[in-house]
């Protein structure tokens, strides 16, 4: 169930930045889909253990890992090579720390942007059974502090008119 209602949130975000950005309606679509399948990978791989967790040791961050790359193989088919991109780089760094390929900046696809910035804001601000919750305010803070690190700033700046 966390998983789901992480799943929603997600795709509910990525549809209000991308609107907020002034996609065009099918990159809206396609921004709230990517967002709903980011971490379809993690049905292949041990969820409970893995995604449950607040201190994962080093084979489990490994694991975790691999969820971007297995997402991407279930969702590559023909006309979802854009979401496939999303799902498999979610994860990347607007600095080029990220995974799995450490593309950097623009070389990040602007879905897996979006997405990136929509699944941390959602993971602050909904509680679980192993973190509370935090306010949309220290959640934009948060991300704020990372614009440019690890987010792409103008996508850290729509999040922020999406839940002000």
């Amino acid at each position: 169930p966390e998983l789901v209602a992480h799943s929603l949130g997600v795709s509910r975000l990525c549809w209000s930045i991308a609107r907020v950005l002034e996609l065009d309606e099918e990159t809206i679509e396609n921004a709230a889909l990517a967002g709903l399948l980011h971490d379809v990978g993690m049905r292949e791989l041990d969820y409970d253990r893995l995604y449950m967790k607040s201190t994962p040791g080093p084979e489990d961050r490994r694991t975790y890992r691999m969820h971007v790359e297995v997402g991407d193989r279930i969702v590559r088919v023909e006309g979802f090579e854009e979401i496939a991109d999303a799902v498999r780089h979610h994860h990347e760094r607007w600095d080029g720390n990220g995974f799995p390929d450490r593309l950097a900046g623009a070389a990040i696809p602007l879905l897996a942007r979006i997405v990136h910035v929509a699944e941390v804001f959602d993971l602050f601000t909904a509680a679980n059974s192993y973190r509370p919750a935090v306010s949309h305010e220290r959640a934009l803070a948060i991300l704020d502090r990372a614009s440019g690190h690890q987010f792409d700033p103008e996508v850290v700046g729509a999040i922020a008119r999406v839940v002000a």
